[in-house]
């Protein structure tokens, strides 16, 4: 355990609401790295302790604890990481270990919340990657796949985008790189039903990736009892804090929509009705508007340098 703890809370299933008999204990905490470490090059970014074995699934006796050095939590709250976003809204009661530190960060939640929420979407896709279309949506797969076999196999798809139509599962966005300079220009992509395809792909390229994906859908079809439940869940669970965090800028722990993600979580509803369920808020995100203001990174820089700096003892 680290010994300058700000924070250690609740975290996983409990402190969503989606605890079962068989849920472990999960906790993320927040420690500061001493002045003496960071300058020896001593400092670790992450501490994780856990009386799992690597070899079986956690059972409800197990433990898991990790805890994020104070410059790294910073970061991934400005980068938007969902953990790190889920510990700034936690509320009193599932805090464990407390310290002036955290509630000033607590504080100043508007400064230290970034803008850029995709990774909710990103690994909300990358939990449910076992989709098996259906209906409207295999159609628009299908479509797509049509459209793109009628193109030149050699042309890149900037060359022909403009004339694709588009529609809710199938839509344009820009990747904004961190690093703003020549090498990491902004990044234009398609979007259709979770699949990311740059511009400068060729269409050749392009349909070998939709191809795949229309093939891995009827393998998948005969797959479904394998299909893990639990990560449906979670993927739910992310596209309700992003649609929370848009409209309300917001994220309410325990999350509201729980008994419904535990009867997910407990197979106790069809497959391709939380399926659509996941699509449908995908839809329903997709027109939101992010009015979300950028943090202030200049502030956090300097806040830093402050208070490291206090260690030192003249």
């Amino acid at each position: 355990m680290p010994t300058n703890t700000i924070v250690k809370i609740i975290h996983g299933s409990h402190l969503f609401g989606l605890n079962t008999d068989s849920s472990d204990r999960d906790y993320k905490g927040v420690f500061q790295a001493s002045l003496e470490d960071i300058i020896l090059d001593q400092d670790v970014k992450t501490i994780i302790e856990s009386t799992s074995s690597n070899d079986s699934h956690n059972i409800s006796t197990d433990v898991d604890i990790e805890f994020k050095e104070l410059r790294t939590f910073i970061k991934d709250c400005l980068d938007c990481q969902p953990y790190a976003l889920e510990m700034l809204f936690v509320t009193q009661e599932f805090v464990v270990e407390s310290s002036s530190t955290w509630e000033f960060l607590q504080s100043n939640q508007d400064k230290l919340i970034g803008n850029d929420l995709r990774l909710f979407g990103s690994l909300a896709f990358g939990m449910s990657s076992k989709f098996v279309l259906r209906g409207e949506r295999l159609k628009e797969l299908q479509r797509v796949i049509m459209w793109f076999e009628l193109q030149g196999s050699q042309l890149k798809l900037r060359d022909v985008i403009g004339e694709l139509p588009l529609s809710d599962y199938t839509f344009t966005d820009v990747y904004k790189h961190k690093l703003k300079n020549q090498s990491h220009p902004d990044e234009q992509r398609l979007c259709c039903l979770g699949m990311i395809l740059q511009y400068n792909k060729s269409i050749k390229e392009c349909l070998v990736t939709l191809h795949k994906r229309l093939n891995s859908n009827v393998s998948n079809s005969h797959d479904i009892v394998e299909t893990d439940y639990k990560s449906y869940s979670h993927a739910l669970r992310l596209l309700y804090e992003l649609e929370e965090l848009l409209t309300q800028r917001n994220l309410t722990l325990p999350i509201p929509k729980r008994d419904l993600l535990i009867k997910i979580k407990k197979r106790e509803i069809e497959l391709s009705i939380v399926q659509d369920l996941i699509f449908d808020e995908l839809a329903r995100i997709k027109k939101l508007p992010n009015n979300l203001s950028q943090p202030d990174v200049e502030f956090w820089n300097n806040w830093i340098v402050a208070h490291y700096s206090s260690q030192i003892v003249e």
